[in-house]
C-alpha cells in the first residue's frame, strides 16, 4: 500500500530505512467502506416506528497509523515537523491510496486530527497517528471516458457515479437523454466547449458558468454494472466522463 497526500508519502513496505513514513498492517482505517448513514428521523406519534426518511452517507474520517524510520535525530526531527505541519493550516489536499493490487482511489481531504508522534526512547524513530476528514462520502477510482453522440455508460464502483458531458463545440440547444432522465439546454451561446454536470445541473462554456439556459433539469448519476445508453441531440466532439465511485 502507498498513500500520498500533500507531498508526504506513506509506504506499507519501506524502501528507505533511513527516511520513511511506514504504514503499519491495517494502518489505514475508514477509507474503504461506508462511514455510516445519517437521516432526519421523526417518530410516529402514538404509533410504532418513525416516518420514512432517506438516508445519506456520512463524511469519511480516515486515519493513518505507523512508524517513522530515520537514520539520525536530525532526520527524525525534520520528518516529525513535516508530519505535524501536514494540512495544519486548514487547507485541503488530494489523498490517493494505491492498494496491494495496484488499484488507486482518491478524494480531497482536510486535517481531522493533527499528527501525534511518540518517539522511541533508544533510537531516532517513533510511532505516529494522523487523521483526515473527507467531506464527500465517496472516493473515486479509474476515470472512464466514452465518445460520440451515443454511448453506453457504466463503472465498476459500488455506488452511483457522477457524470459530466463535455461537448467540444456546443450547440445553442440540445437534449441529453437516458432511461434515467432528460436534461435540456436552450438558448446557450453556440460554439466553445460546453460542460454539463448531470449531478448539479450546472452548464459551463469554456469554464464559465451559464445561467438561464437549463430548460429541463432532471439530474442523475450512473449506476454501477451494465452499460446504460446515453444520447445527445446536437453538438460535436462529445465526451461522456464518469469514474469508478465507491462508498
Amino acid at each position: 500500500m502507498r498513500i500520498d497526500i500533500g507531498g508526504v508519502t506513506f509506504e506499507e513496505l519501506p524502501r528507505d530505512y533511513d527516511s520513511e513514513f511506514v504504514v503499519e498492517p491495517n494502518g489505514l482505517s475508514a477509507w474503504f467502506g461506508a462511514a455510516g448513514i445519517r437521516r432526519e428521523e421523526t417518530q410516529r406519534p402514538a404509533a410504532h416506528g418513525s416516518f420514512d426518511s432517506r438516508g445519506y452517507r456520512g463524511a469519511k474520517v480516515p486515519f493513518i497509523r505507523g512508524s517513522i524510520l530515520a537514520s539520525s535525530d536530525a532526520t527524525f526531527h525534520r520528518m516529525r515537523q513535516q508530519l505535524e505541519g501536514l494540512l495544519a493550516d486548514g487547507s485541503m489536499a488530494r489523498m490517493s491510496v494505491q492498494d496491494n493490487q495496484g488499484h488507486v482511489t482518491w478524494q480531497d481531504v482536510r486535517l481531522a486530527q493533527p499528527a501525534v508522534v511518540t518517539p522511541h526512547p533508544n533510537d531516532p524513530s517513533g510511532e505516529y497517528q494522523i487523521g483526515f476528514w473527507a467531506p464527500r462520502a465517496e472516493i473515486y477510482g479509474e476515470e472512464r471516458v466514452k465518445t460520440g453522440a451515443s454511448a453506453g455508460l457504466f463503472h465498476r464502483g459500488t455506488i452511483p457515479a457522477p457524470l459530466k458531458v463535455r461537448i467540444g463545440s456546443g450547440a445553442t440547444s440540445y437534449t441529453i437523454s437516458s432511461p434515467l432522465g432528460t436534461f435540456e439546454v436552450a438558448g446557450a451561446p453556440s460554439g466553445g466547449v460546453h460542460e454539463v454536470d448531470l449531478r448539479t445541473a450546472r452548464v459551463k462554456r469554456n469554464g464559465v458558468l451559464l445561467t438561464g439556459v437549463v430548460a429541463r433539469a432532471e439530474t442523475w448519476d450512473v449506476p454501477r454494472g451494465l452499460p446504460i445508453t446515453h444520447t445527445i441531440s446536437a453538438g460535436s466532439g462529445v465526451e461522456w466522463i464518469t469514474r469508478d465511485t465507491f462508498a
